[in-house]
């Protein structure tokens, strides 16, 4: 007979994207230290290890590149492999990048890229997570730079 596993139940499971730095990483440290499980989406594996060198048993760190919808359903598909049937109690769409520039300025194909990465993967991640966060009664918080 298997040992049954610890509850886990107590335990709230968070999604926060764009972890690797600024206020996506504070956002992991924050939720971990108040003894959230968070999953840190990352791009690549030296932000991967310094999170988990931070904080080993609160963080998950998962390669997230919101763009990649494989990326995204590995992401959501780890957690519920991890945490089944507890589903999410957060997601953070905090992954996003700035321009500095007038519009005037600005190539189109440089405009369509802002958008695509803060708006339109942005829902991807939130569409992809939902059936979880229905599960979990979770909450979605969008972050935006100031610039």
């Amino acid at each position: 007979m298997q040992n049954p596993m610890p509850d886990q139940t107590q335990t709230p499971i968070a999604l926060v994207t764009g972890a690797s730095s600024g206020i996506g990483h504070a956002c992991v440290l924050a939720l971990a230290t108040r003894g959230w499980r968070v999953f840190a989406g990352v791009r690549n594996l030296e932000d991967a290890r310094l999170l988990i060198e931070a904080y080993p048993q609160q963080v998950t760190p998962v390669l997230l590149d919101i763009t990649r919808p494989e990326h995204i359903t590995r992401a959501i598909a780890e957690i519920e492999q991890t945490f089944p049937g507890q589903g999410l109690q957060g997601l953070v769409n905090n992954a996003g990048i700035a321009v500095n520039a007038p519009v005037e300025f600005l190539e189109l194909d440089d405009l369509r890229q802002i958008f695509e990465i803060n708006f339109v993967a942005q829902i991807a991640v939130t569409q992809a997570a939902i059936p979880l966060l229905r599960q979990g009664k979770g909450r979605i918080v969008n972050m935006s730079s100031v610039s």
